[in-house]
């Protein structure tokens, strides 16, 4: 199965120095895509040049295997379309809209290849697969456990 990592499971790794061991093994896999959404997210996180090069050296592996998702044109109209039945059927708010355009976009991509996300974002991902039919697990150890990544 092809996997999508959100932004928040990256960032408990980056912070935590665990860019080794299991959760490598992991990433080094094939079916691990990068978003370039969270790509964007995690740039847009770095404040010293060393946070940067830490990113890079991160990302190239998937650029250097081609294993990029990024949303096109389909994916965005089918993620506005996702944002406008967040409002029209749930009653969420254009604020709160707005805040998960992100993840919209992130969901979207993963389900143009087929992939699931991994994101400890239960709240905002629960909401979207009432609109999308993506697949998403919210916890990692458990996912990778499971799947025998560890």
């Amino acid at each position: 199965m092809k996997l999508v990592f959100d932004s928040d499971i990256l960032i408990d790794h980056f912070r935590s120095g665990d860019l080794h061991g299991s959760f490598a093994a992991a990433i080094d896999r094939s079916e691990i895509y990068m978003s370039s959404v969270v790509a964007m997210e995690l740039r847009a996180g770095c404040k010293r040049p060393g946070e940067i090069g830490v990113l890079e050296r991160f990302l190239r592996p998937f650029e250097v295997s081609r294993r990029i998702v990024a949303p096109d044109h389909r994916a965005c109209v089918q993620a506005g379309a996702v944002l406008g039945a967040l409002g029209a059927k749930l009653g969420l708010t254009i604020e709160k809209r707005r805040e998960m355009g992100n993840d919209v976009l992130i969901a979207t991509s993963a389900l143009s290849i087929g992939a699931a996300v991994i994101t400890r974002n239960r709240s905002d991902f629960s909401l979207i697969s009432r609109c999308l039919p993506v697949v998403w697990y919210g916890s990692v150890e458990k996912f990778l456990a499971a799947a025998g990544y560890g």
